[in-house]
């Protein structure tokens, strides 16, 4: 890890010294979480992206079961794995 210094005001300065190494470690990886992932930047709030989460673990019993699905439907039609290999191969070209 690299060194960096920061201003900040008296009061803040202050505290910092008289701070536990808990509270100066937390500290620490706030500021790298902000300046490594800046708000903008792909990264969304920590509600927002819990709330996303939340919203995908809910959706994963109906996905997969459309998954499974779709795999039996493929298979009733007649699908394979080489067939599929030899359209995605024909995709790409």
């Amino acid at each position: 890890m690299k060194r960096i210094v920061i201003e900040v005001d008296d009061v803040v300065a202050r505290n910092w010294k008289m701070s536990c190494q808990e509270v100066r470690d937390r500290v620490t990886k706030i500021v790298a979480r902000e300046l490594k992932y800046p708000k903008g930047y792909a990264r969304p709030d920590e509600n927002e992206a819990w709330q996303h989460y939340q919203r995908n673990l809910a959706r994963l019993p109906e996905t997969i079961l459309n998954m499974k699905r779709s795999q039996e439907e493929a298979a009733r039609n007649g699908l394979t794995e080489e067939i599929l290999e030899k359209l995605l191969v024909e995709a790409d070209d």
